[in-house]
C-alpha cells in the first residue's frame, strides 16, 4: 500500500459568530496550493502572521492533506 500525497491546504479558524451560551463558532479559511514538502513548523510561522492581521479571534490551525491511495 502506498500514499501519495494529492493536495496540502493550510486551515485556519476564524470566529464567525457566538452561539446562545455566548460561545465562539468557528469556521475555516482555508488557503490552497500549499506546497506538499512544506516544513510544519515554517507553515505555522505563517499561520502565524495570517492571525495576526485577521480581524476576529481565531482558533486551532491544521494542515489538511488530500491523498491517494495505491495497492
Amino acid at each position: 500500500m502506498a500514499k501519495t500525497i494529492g493536495t496540502v491546504n493550510l486551515a485556519i479558524e476564524v470566529e464567525a459568530s457566538k452561539d446562545k451560551a455566548g460561545d465562539s463558532v468557528f469556521r475555516n479559511k482555508t488557503f490552497s496550493n500549499v506546497r506538499k514538502d512544506v516544513d510544519p513548523t515554517k507553515l505555522n510561522t505563517v499561520a502565524e502572521a495570517i492571525k495576526a492581521v485577521i480581524s476576529v479571534p481565531t482558533g486551532q490551525t491544521f494542515i489538511v492533506e488530500s491523498s491517494v491511495l495505491t495497492a
